[in-house]
């Protein structure tokens, strides 16, 4: 009978910047399982002595509805940190339904309101949440795809790879996908 040995070797990671998005709770989840990867078998950099958590030219950005997941789930002792999470919620979640325009694609069978912010397994609040904060996104969308396209103000790179995850059966993934 054969063994096989295969010993964890940490390669390179493509030359392309990189952006990995979590849509809601099931891509968050993935996101951080894939980060939990990244930090095991690419090669990472040292700051000040450090090693990092991210190998370069990679940034992270875990979007979703529910600020506690947001918060502290976690993968092997790794997080989001506030840069690397977006939150999409609203003060006013009932003005927002009231609106006329927002009223032409609302199903009325469906009870969007409950307990907190988040969307809760109603693709349609996901997706009200996500115009609600749109514009903020497009912004942090900006800064970190600029941050992996530039180094010292100069242009690196005229390519950016992007992944996606996100489950497609519950609120915020599958609201906000489009």
């Amino acid at each position: 009978m054969a063994i096989f040995n295969a010993e964890p070797k940490r390669i390179p990671r493509s030359q392309n910047p990189l952006l990995v998005i979590g849509l809601g709770g099931t891509g968050t989840d993935a996101l951080l399982n894939i980060m939990s990867k990244f930090k095991q078998r690419f090669e990472l950099p040292v700051v000040n002595g450090k090693v990092q958590d991210t190998p370069l030219r990679t940034a992270y950005l875990a979007i979703d509805t529910d600020d506690i997941h947001l918060r502290y789930a976690q993968k092997d002792g790794i997080r989001f940190q506030p840069e690397n999470r977006f939150l999409l919620t609203t003060t006013d979640l009932w003005g927002k339904v009231n609106n006329a325009c927002v009223r032409e694609w609302l199903d009325e069978r469906i009870n969007i309101f409950h307990e907190g912010n988040c969307a809760c397994a109603i693709r349609q609040v996901g997706r009200l949440l996500l115009f609600e904060c749109a514009d903020a996104l497009v912004n942090q969308l900006k800064n970190v795809i600029a941050s992996l396209l530039e180094a010292n103000g100069i242009q690196v790179s005229k390519t950016l790879d992007i992944v996606v995850t996100a489950g497609i059966s519950g609120g915020t993934g599958s609201g906000t996908f489009l």
